[in-house]
């Protein structure tokens, strides 16, 4: 099934080049990163001399699982994470969940700033896109009045 959520083409791993700035002016770069979420979610971009290349984590979700890991370990954490009486609510909807990321201290610190200001901003540019489709459960709920 195609993601619809994508602004993008769908785009072969072989042809995946996030040095190409190009495709981020002009608005294509949404397939590759459905490509490298799906066949590489951590994956080495190399780059022409005198450049060296770069990593890209395109599920986030996997490094902040590690970092709150090592974060709970360093911290010598005990208990059940499920008892609400131990430990606090978790966000209830994504835009929640970036705005606790966002006031995350230590795993902004574990993660590094730069990576979680912009993990943050991708994550409300998908929020935001995600606000212009009609999901299936409203078109359910409301085309009968059509």
């Amino acid at each position: 099934m195609e993601n619809l959520m994508t602004d993008g083409e769908r785009v072969e791993l072989t042809d995946v080049d996030l040095s190409d700035l190009d495709r981020f002016r002009d608005n294509r770069a949404w397939g590759q990163f459905d490509t490298l979420r799906r066949e590489d979610p951590l994956h080495w971009n190399p780059e022409p001399e005198p450049n060296r290349g770069f990593w890209s984590v395109t599920r986030y979700a996997d490094w902040a699982l590690l970092g709150a890991a090592y974060l709970g370990i360093r911290d010598k954490l005990e208990g059940y994470g499920y008892d609400p009486a131990k430990a606090a609510r978790l966000p209830g909807d994504l835009s929640a969940a970036i705005d606790a990321l966002e006031s995350d201290n230590e795993l902004k610190d574990l993660l590094g700033a730069p990576f979680v200001a912009s993990f943050v901003a991708y994550k409300r540019n998908e929020i935001e896109r995600f606000s212009r489709w009609v999901t299936d459960w409203e078109f359910r709920e409301y085309s009968y009045h059509m």
